[in-house]
Order: C-alpha cells, then structure tokens, then sequence
C-alpha cells in the first residue's frame, strides 16, 4: 500500500519513523536505493519509472533536484542515489501544552457514504524545500508569499507543487 502513496511515503519515509526502520524499508528506500511503482506528472500525463529509464530527453528536464521523478518517484533511474542530502531540519519542538478536549471536536460520521472518496490534501508544514534563492522554506512561507512567488515555486512537476505544498499550490483533486 506504502508504494503506491507518494505523498504519505514523503513524510514517514525517514529515518526514525517505523515505516522507514522496521516496517517498508525496501518501499522507504532504506535497503539502498530504489525506484517505487508510483508516478509523477509530466506533460500533464501520469509517468513511471519504466518509461522514465527508457526516455533520455524527460530525464534531461525531471532527473534534477526539487523535481517529484528525482527526489520521491525514480531517484535510481534518476542517479540521485548518491546525492549528498540538505541540510538537517530543525529539531523536534516541545510538545504542545493544552489538554486534550473532553470530548470529540467533528461532527459524526453522514449517514449516507458520499459519491466522491475523501482526500488527503494538506501541506507537510514541517518540510521544507529551497527556493530559487536558495533559502530554505516552508509551505507556511509559501502560503505568504506573492502571487509571482508562488507561480515560480507552484509547478507540476516539482515536488513541492506535486508533494510538500498542495494546498498551498492549489493541486488537490
């Protein structure tokens, strides 16, 4: 199941956390470097890895960093195995301080299923990314920045556009 969630593997993929430690190392990529079965968008068509290894010109344009192919989907196909990784995030802040709420904050289940499945849209606010300036930042930067900052930052294809900020980038189904 893991493998064919990207965005979900974005965020436990790491050393740390239980997926990448105990449970999927192979699909978080801790056995070495690999390639998953999930796809990435180019051109606006969805694209894996098999067709990435066998075209040349796509990975001249989405084998760099901040690109989805590189950094999450095909980082073997792309050669990004031994790439030397950022700096390391900020550490873990203290936990919150307010109680729990004495009883559930939403609303009960609807008593008819919907047409339309649930997403999971959000923003991974504790990911940062560089920008064109090469300064590091978050969604929460991104959310306030100008229009002309996002349009820059916000492309398909990127992995913050296709990953780390969807909202954010306006790219939830």
């Amino acid at each position: 199941w893991l493998a064919s969630q990207p965005a979900v593997r974005a965020t436990i993929c790491n050393p740390g956390f239980t997926a990448y430690d105990t449970t999927c190392p192979a699909t978080c990529g801790a056995c070495g470097c690999v390639d998953t079965d999930g796809t990435f968008p180019l051109d606006g068509m969805d694209r894996n890895c098999a067709w990435l290894a066998s075209n040349s010109a796509a990975q001249t344009t989405v084998c760099n960093p901040g690109f989805t192919a590189n950094d999450i989907t095909c980082p073997f196909t792309c050669g990004a195995c031994d790439a030397p990784t950022g700096p390391p995030t900020d550490p873990p802040t203290d936990p919150p301080t307010n109680p729990p709420t004495p009883s559930p904050t939403t609303n009960a289940p609807s008593d008819v299923p919907s047409d339309i499945p649930t997403t999971n849209c959000v923003d991974t606010d504790n990911t940062w990314f560089y920008i064109v300036t090469g300064t590091q930042q978050t969604c929460e930067f991104l959310r306030n920045a100008n229009q002309s900052v996002r349009d820059d930052v916000c492309v398909e294809g990127f992995t913050v556009h296709d990953i780390t900020c969807q909202r954010t980038c306006l790219n939830c189904p």
